[in-house]
């Protein structure tokens, strides 16, 4: 198959999930899970934001422990 088709199918492909999507998000069962998945994301995204601020402060303490580390070293 030429690449020209193969991206053409795939073209389609994502027109008609996309199509398919927008239906169902149009009818009330569409619009709960919507609502839910909205809610979930928003439940994951402060997780995350949560999980980055660890991580920051982890990374602030490992660089200080370093840079200490670093001193003591050119200092003996």
């Amino acid at each position: 198959m030429k690449d020209s088709t193969k991206l053409l199918l795939g073209f389609a492909a994502g027109v008609a999930t996309a199509a398919s999507i927008y239906a169902l998000a149009k009818t009330e069962k569409g619009q709960e899970i919507v609502h839910d998945f909205e809610s979930r994301s928003g439940d994951l995204k402060k997780g995350m934001g949560d999980w980055v601020e660890k991580g920051k402060h982890m990374a602030e303490d490992l660089a200080k422990k370093f840079n200490g580390a670093a001193k003591e070293t050119t200092n003996a």
